[in-house]
């Protein structure tokens, strides 16, 4: 899992891939640590799909950057505009949806 130490770096990360899931938790939050493990099995159903994890304890300036309220957090990008945005509760068969439909885009 690759260790971002600034918003520039994940904006970079974002740019430069084509489909990308960004999973945003904190460590005190028991929800994202059970999703997780989930949202990464679908690593292997869509490998072009870049994913990064960041927990805000290590970059809290994320949550200005991203608007982010709560989380955990899930953000979707296909060519770096955001295509789905879910938090609190993320809905994985929705998730699995989005990353299907936009993964088409790029046969």
């Amino acid at each position: 899992m690759k260790r971002f130490n600034s918003t520039g770096e994940i904006d970079a990360e974002i740019a430069q891939s084509r489909l990308h899931v960004l999973y945003v938790s904190d460590g005190a939050c028991s929800v994202a640590e059970a999703v997780w493990p989930k949202i990464e099995a679908l690593r292997a159903k869509f490998p072009e799909a870049e994913m990064s994890f960041v927990l805000l304890d290590d970059l809290p300036e994320l949550a200005g950057r991203f608007s982010i309220f709560t989380v955990p957090v899930v953000i979707v990008h296909f060519e770096g505009k955001e295509v789905l945005r879910q938090a609190r509760i993320p809905q994985l068969g929705a998730l699995e949806q989005t990353l299907k439909r936009f993964s088409e885009f790029m046969e």
